[in-house]
């Protein structure tokens, strides 16, 4: 999946978007609005001759980071080149800096799943980092703990967090998963470094 930068795609409020197969991404200062796009199912039995009328669906999900800062910035990452000059400049991933004090939200994803990385400096207390799913009707946790989001009749997936304690220029594993909470939430349950070490969330 890759993100371009809004240049009157869409409502000026977005900043980066991305397109996918099953969804679209708008990412605004605030919030990540999540269009979810259904299969198109014929209205009636199909004929030879006949004229088919096709229903097509989409359904809006909303994701905030609870009680975050509004002084967010938005850094597009990993940048990819135009090709030839005939496509916009794209990325891989968008950043929110300063979701929360010492907290980075890194956004990326694929044609069916959405990524979330969390880079945590040294001090930053993860146990705040909730992310509430306006929109949502359902949430629940697959075998491999990630969080299947349910939207009227579509669904999709929140990756489960894979952690990492950076020590020594190193990545070292640590314990990571999500905790559904009330009102359609999702706590990061992050396990805690060592004092003064910089964790990766991905």
């Amino acid at each position: 999946m890759r993100f371009e930068a809004n240049h009157g795609q869409t409502n000026q409020e977005v900043k980066y978007l991305a397109r996918a197969a099953t969804y679209n991404i708008f990412l605004a200062n605030d919030e990540a609005d999540v269009v979810l796009h259904s299969e198109m199912r014929p209205t009636g039995p199909l004929a030879r001759g006949k004229v088919i009328v096709v229903r097509a669906y989409a359904s809006v999900l909303r994701m905030r980071f609870a009680n975050s800062n509004p002084s967010t910035k938005i850094v597009p990452l990993r940048q990819r080149s135009p090709i030839h000059g005939f496509t916009p400049e794209t990325f891989t991933a968008v950043a929110y800096r300063g979701i929360y004090a010492g907290t980075d939200v890194v956004f990326r994803g694929d044609q069916r799943k959405i990524g979330l990385e969390l880079n945590l400096s040294p001090g930053a207390d993860p146990r705040g980092v909730v992310l509430a799913l306006d929109g949502a009707t359902g949430i629940s946790l697959d075998s491999a703990g990630n969080a299947v989001v349910r939207v009227g009749d579509v669904s999709f997936v929140l990756q489960r967090p894979s952690i990492f304690e950076v020590r020594n220029g190193s990545h070292q594993p640590i314990s990571g998963s999500y905790r559904i909470e009330p009102n359609n939430r999702l706590r990061f349950m992050v396990g805690w470094p060592s004092a003064n070490e910089q964790i990766i969330t991905d």
